[in-house]
């Protein structure tokens, strides 16, 4: 039986993947790439762990203007 020996990042420490995180408590943060994870308000500092990865317009279905001649929304001969 394998352990999973991975921590979840602390407070203070630099955001590795642009995401939503939450602390232990469940307060979810939007954070990007770089940034450092905050100390909660409540807690202190804490435990964060990723609940979902930032999704890109692509990701979410939505097409740029101009790249496939039409953007979400619109109709072909609109502007």
């Amino acid at each position: 039986m394998s352990e999973d020996k991975r921590m979840d990042p602390m407070t203070g420490e630099k955001v590795e993947v642009t995401g939503t995180y939450e602390t232990e408590w469940g307060r979810e943060e939007q954070l990007k790439r770089g940034d450092r994870f905050p100390v909660d308000l409540a807690l202190g500092e804490t435990e964060w762990k990723m609940v979902s990865y930032e999704l890109d317009d692509a990701q979410k279905g939505e097409t740029q203007k101009g790249v496939f001649g039409t953007a979400k929304g619109e109709k072909a001969g609109e502007k």
